[in-house]
């Protein structure tokens, strides 16, 4: 959200930088707009995909660390015959 604040405000000095007869067309603002949402979507995709893959490796630890669970009936009648 910071973000898209941020490139809000440096379009709008950009513009009152650019003088009063200077317009964006409608074709380059939703560009603009379209360039914006996907920078946001992209980086909120990558943070979740990061953060489930520090998730599992942390899962995994734990995982690995306890103790290993008895045999099942089946895989310790296979181990007998």
């Amino acid at each position: 959200m910071a973000v898209l604040v941020l490139g809000l405000q440096a379009a709008r000095l950009i513009a009152a930088q650019m003088g009063s007869r200077s317009y964006i067309d409608p074709g380059s603002g939703s560009f603009a707009i379209q360039i914006i949402i996907a920078a946001v979507l992209g980086g909120l995709l990558s943070a979740r995909l990061w953060f489930r893959h520090v998730l599992g490796r942390i899962v995994g630890v734990f995982r690995r660390s306890t103790p290993e669970a008895s045999p099942s009936a089946e895989e310790a009648s296979r181990d007998d015959g």
